[in-house]
């Protein structure tokens, strides 16, 4: 059976196309998936002392502060005053934000503990009243596709792009397009700020008491309603949560000289000799729940103005003086017809499948014969003739962390890894790796082990470290050991 794909909507709207692929999938069961939140937790940070005042569609407006959280809709256009920006008492601006998508909560995570920050500094502020047009696109990033460095606390990391092409190109192959905020536009009243902004769609948490309705349908293409294939389902969704630990890429092994391959930023490991020779085996994942926010920028000037003005020379056109007649082709070559065509060599023969003659049962493995023209052609299923197993032979790695449920950016965690031998045979060469992401910041000494080993770390390709810890000795059956270190959130 074939899988129903849905294409992007384009400019039209989610609820009508919702409304059309409703019929065709009422005959498929329902696929459990992830819902998107039903609003967009945004910040405006801009210099101290700064008024931000916001329009809900209604004659009446709402001023907050900087800390002061707002609920946006996705699906619609915003557009809001920032005043007493500063020094500049009497200069305002009227930013627009566009809202395309929102968080996906997770059971650890509130989404209104993680806004996005919309920043304007100084030089912002300054850049736009001189007459210049700033766009930023906000996205969620891919924890796996973060850009390193370590990021402040609450300020997104920006990209600066040359067009708004390139910007949104950039934006969506490092996560997922949340807002697109622009400054720089000519001046508002606040008549035409009530009718920019739908009613029902802003949600003030600390002025309005319940969730407001909108009165208008979604006018912008968003992620409030997903589209995905009903018989493979949704996709699990990226960005909202960070996992660490497991094998995430190429599978782990052991590969000449006896060297560990295939260890990706996020992967933990260990590594163990038996009787059999040597082996690896993989940690269980954690979870970090704190979503982390990036812009790309867009600044564009103006480098002319277009006034209009009246003629100042009027030109008269004289009438036609003289007619020039266009003459007749003196002769004509006519083209040849083909005189002879060759065409493709015709098939000396022609095959024909006839299908399975015979089919017999051979000691446990299938074989099938058939004949095609006279040609014989036999297939056989080789199965396995000797397994050799080794039972209770794997090293047993347990990874979690301290606090487990972290709730910022910057915060500190402990990351603990037991390991333990449940075999009948006793384990040496030991060591235990671990590769952190580019959103893994390692504290320097603060690597731990309750065994005497040996501990060395190197930079991976994330912009982060590789930890390694090499236990010296023998691992008796039963005995088991605990290494520990810290790392800080980025």
């Amino acid at each position: 059976m074939k899988s129903i794909h849905f294409l992007d909507p384009g400019p039209a709207m989610n609820l009508g196309i919702l409304a059309l692929t409703l019929p065709l999938m009422a005959s498929y069961p329902p696929v459990p998936g992830p819902i998107p939140a039903a609003f967009t937790h945004i910040r405006v940070l801009a210099p101290e002392g700064s008024r931000t005042t916001w329009y809900p569609g209604t004659s009446w407006a709402v001023s907050t502060r900087n800390v002061d959280p707002v609920a946006l809709r996705p699906g619609y256009c915003y557009r809001f005053e920032l005043a007493n920006i500063g020094e500049r008492k009497k200069d305002v601006i009227w930013p627009s934000i566009e809202v395309r998508g929102t968080l996906i909560p997770q059971p650890q995570m509130n989404v209104a503990d993680h806004p996005i920050r919309i920043v304007f500094t100084e030089d912002d502020i300054e850049r736009i009243l001189e007459g210049r047009f700033i766009t930023r696109f906000y996205y969620l990033e891919d924890p796996h596709r973060a850009i390193n460095g370590t990021q402040l606390p609450g300020i997104p990391i920006e990209i600066n792009t040359p067009n708004e092409a390139e910007a949104l190109k950039e934006a969506r192959s490092r996560g997922r397009l949340l807002i697109i905020v622009r400054a720089g536009e000519r001046l508002w009243t606040p008549d035409e700020l009530v009718r920019e902004n739908v009613p029902g769609t802003i949600w003030l948490p600390k002025t309005m008491n319940g969730f407001p309705v909108p009165a208008l349908p979604p006018a912008l293409v968003h992620g409030g309603i997903p589209l995905f294939d009903p018989l493979s389902g949704p996709d699990c969704p990226t960005g909202e949560c960070l996992f660490d630990g497991g094998d995430r890429n190429l599978n782990l092994g052991i590969g000449k000289e006896n060297r560990l391959f295939g260890l990706d930023p996020s992967d933990t490991a260990i590594e163990y000799k038996t009787s059999s020779g040597k082996k690896v085996a993989t940690s269980n994942r954690v979870c970090i729940c704190i979503p982390r926010y990036a812009a790309t920028r867009v600044e564009m000037v103006s480098l002319a103005h277009d006034a209009i003005r009246g003629p100042e020379i009027k030109l008269q056109t004289d009438t036609q003086q003289m007619l020039t007649h266009r003459l007749p082709p003196l002769s004509v070559a006519q083209l040849d017809q083909p005189i002879d065509a060759t065409g493709q060599i015709k098939a000396n023969a022609f095959i024909k499948e006839i299908g399975p003659l015979t089919k017999e049962m051979r000691l446990g493995r299938p074989v099938a014969i058939a004949n095609m023209n006279g040609t014989k052609v036999v297939s056989e299923l080789v199965e396995v003739d000797d397994l050799t197993v080794y039972p209770d032979c794997t090293l047993v790695l347990f990874k979690r962390m301290d606090p487990p449920n972290p709730k910022r950016i910057g915060e500190v965690v402990t990351f603990y890894l037991r390991y333990r031998n449940p075999s009948l045979q006793p384990m040496t060469e030991v060591v235990v790796s671990d590769s952190l992401t580019g959103r893994l910041e390692y504290i320097e000494g603060s690597a731990k082990s309750d065994r005497a080993a040996t501990f060395t770390s190197s930079p991976n390709e994330a912009g982060s470290v590789v930890l390694r810890w090499s236990i010296d000795g023998k691992l008796l059956p039963g005995m088991s050991g605990t290494i520990s270190f810290q790392a800080r959130i980025r």
